[in-house]
């Protein structure tokens, strides 16, 4: 049994009034959070009822808190469900451990000696349901997984799985895959005989950040139709807890990408719109008429998806200030110091709220202002007036 100190016991013991605010998160944030990530993080997440800790787990690091200030005159205190993600929270010791004979069919991966365990740390997002009881798996994919588990050939000997299908977004191709590989990189559990393995190849911008990292994109199998048998499959824990990013995993990201673009960083002092016209949803329905307002106000308009990576990062190394509609373009912030940010959202939803978390983590200035959908789609129109008030 591998002795681990709880977080939530440091945060009982120092910040009492946090703590407090954070047992009372489980009754106020409408069955979504739950206990996944946030109240259960006595122990690493490595079972549905997590009352077992039976792997060699490897600490490393330091337990941090998340504690944000919600200022008065932010609009996000008249938001119920956003102005949760003002609680503080608290963010154990990133770890690692190795399944062995591990089988391996994404986004499933199955302990032949445990089968009936859930390895928390590989789901793409482990979200409870509405009842906060149920997980969304596939039996199915899982018997074949341990299927593949039982038999005597292995495919890798030694493994780690980089991506889930979500990758190909933005924000969580940043914050769940690259950070979380560095992490790991970074103190010496992913070697030079790690194969890594993901949910698909990497893209053509993909492959420009992992260029920039110093991962060689090459080096990627695609095991996304496949199931496959690895002797010793590295497993880590997610650098985001829920919602809340570990400000160390970002700060390693952010530094090591921005040393290789901006080694002489500039002193913040662009503005910028990022507008979604060309998304499929979130649209702004009045968008030229945003752009044109912001324009005279001295922000420069752009679409980050069709950006230049090495571009993307330099722009972003110089704002200031970012509006943007609810979207993965807003994880370039990660490149910003101190960024003020004014979001756009179509409703007060819970699971909004990923940049907010992200812009506290960079010591930054978060806005929301919220405004009402007009389609199933959720596009909406901006009231120029309650944006004149914030730019």
């Amino acid at each position: 049994m591998t002795n681990f100190k709880s977080p939530l016991a440091l945060m009982r013991q120092k910040m009492p009034t946090q703590y407090k605010k954070l047992k009372r998160l489980k009754l106020t944030a409408g069955g979504i959070f739950t206990d996944a990530w946030l109240m259960d993080q006595q122990i690493p997440m490595q079972s549905l009822n997590r009352t077992l800790l039976d792997y060699d787990v490897t600490f490393f690091g330091n337990h941090q808190i998340y504690a944000p200030v919600l200022s008065e005159d932010n609009p996000c205190t008249s938001f119920r469900q956003l102005s949760l993600h003002y609680t503080p929270q608290a963010i154990p010791r990133p770890y690692f451990f190795h399944i062995e004979n591990a089988g391996v069919n994404l986004p499933h991966v199955v302990d032949p000696a445990k089968p009936n365990r859930v390895i928390m740390e590989t789901l793409a997002d482990p979200t409870p349901t509405v009842e906060g009881k149920h997980w969304r798996l596939n039996p199915a994919g899982r018997r074949q997984a341990l299927k593949r588990a039982r038999e005597n050939e292995c495919d890798f000997e030694e493994a780690y799985i980089f991506s889930m299908h979500w990758w190909r977004n933005h924000y969580h191709f940043l914050v769940d895959s690259c950070a979380t590989y560095l992490q790991l990189k970074n103190c010496g559990a992913i070697t030079s005989g790690t194969r890594i393995l993901s949910f698909g190849l990497p893209t053509i911008w993909q492959q420009e950040y992992l260029k920039i990292l110093g991962i060689d994109p090459g080096t990627f199998i695609d095991i996304r139709d496949q199931c496959v048998k690895v002797q010793r499959l590295l497993i880590g824990s997610p650098t985001r807890h829920r919602f809340v990013p570990s400000q160390s995993a970002i700060d390693c990201l952010r530094n090591q990408i921005l040393d290789s673009i901006v080694p002489v960083r500039p002193k913040p002092h662009q503005k910028i719109y990022v507008t979604r016209r060309s998304a499929g949803n979130r649209r702004i329905l009045n968008d030229d008429e945003v752009s044109e307002f912001l324009e005279t106000r001295g922000f420069k308009v752009i679409e980050a998806e069709k950006l230049e990576v090495r571009e993307k990062i330099k722009l972003f190394s110089e704002a200031k200030t970012i509006v943007a509609p609810h979207g993965a373009g807003l994880a370039n912030m990660i490149f910003s110091d101190r960024p003020n940010i004014i979001e756009f959202f179509a409703d007060d939803a819970f699971d909004r709220g990923y940049f907010i978390t992200l812009t506290n983590t960079l010591d930054g200035k978060h806005t929301p202002l919220v405004f009402e959908p007009q389609n199933a789609l959720n596009d909406y129109y901006v009231d120029l007036d309650l944006l004149e008030l914030h730019v």
